[in-house]
């Protein structure tokens, strides 16, 4: 281990990924960066999730597990576990190109005001045979009321690497259906002294499969929805933010259900979203 190297707490949590786990867990093992924790949490799988963390025995894995709580109150334990200065979180089903904690790192090195640095997050098949979409991100400085626009220049996935804050608590709302870590990065990123920034490399292989939540279109809209009241909290969200978020929201649901041919859904959801 090459000296005076921070600890960086990689945090996953899994719910019956079996299918893919396997491959996400050796993407954390094998990063170039070698000063790694990687903490899992089994969010009461029901299939061989357990067995397959198990068999890694590595020392460099710290293993939690819970009752079947949801993925936010999943991501908690590790939050409040984690002993990293630096963390990020990525899900069960997703891969970490080899230098995708060193080369970021770097960044973090050469300015201290850098609290956040992200990359390109390439979206593929399950099989990760073909590419389905590039996501680049094309922003510097503070993110935070970008964030709360939905700008996908500062945010496509949850794959940033985060500088952490000494005595910050770290926790996500829980009871949202979708969205709950994008209002975590709403929140962390307050202070405006705190910026984000990018390197031109991959970070993240970010699987597309049937059983994602994203697929799921009812509990996307309640969770868009949710994120939308929660920013009622914030003193810096003004009026503008809220229409055009609004605006935005109701995009997204009705080109979703359009695309899966629910006409009525997608009528549905713009009289919901309107009426908020």
């Amino acid at each position: 281990m090459m000296p005076n190297m921070p600890l960086v707490s990689l945090l996953m949590a899994a719910y019956n990924a079996e299918k893919y786990i396997s491959e996400a867990i050796l993407s954390a093992l094998q990063q170039s960066y070698p000063n790694i924790e990687l903490l899992i949490i089994n969010d009461g799988s029901s299939d061989r999730t357990e067995e397959i963390i198990l068999s890694f025995g590595s020392e460099k894995i710290r293993y939690f597990s819970q009752e079947n709580k949801g993925v936010a109150a999943a991501r908690n334990v590790l939050l409040a576990a984690m002993q990293g200065d630096y963390f990020m979180i990525f899900d069960a089903d997703d891969i970490l190109p080899k230098g995708s904690i060193l080369n970021r790192m770097n960044v973090f090195y050469a300015d201290k005001n850098v609290y956040f640095v992200d990359g390109i997050v390439t979206r593929k098949t399950a099989d990760l045979q073909q590419v389905v979409e590039v996501c680049q991100p094309n922003y510097r400085g503070n993110p935070h009321q970008n964030l709360m626009r939905l700008d996908t220049r500062c945010f496509s996935v949850p794959a940033w690497l985060i500088r952490r804050e000494k005595g910050k608590n770290y926790q996500m709302q829980v009871n949202m259906s979708h969205a709950e870590d994008l209002l975590f990065y709403v929140e962390i990123s307050q202070n405006a002294n705190y910026l984000y920034d990018y390197i031109n490399e991959e970070i993240l292989y970010y699987r597309i499969h049937e059983n994602m939540a994203m697929k799921k279109l009812e509990p996307l809209e309640r969770g868009y929805l949710d994120f939308y009241k929660s920013l009622k909290n914030y003193k810096t969200a003004n009026l503008s933010i809220f229409l055009y978020l609004k605006y935005k929201i109701a995009r997204i649901m009705f080109l979703s259900y359009l695309r899966n041919k629910e006409i009525k859904k997608a009528i549905r959801a713009l009289w919901r979203i309107a009426w908020v």
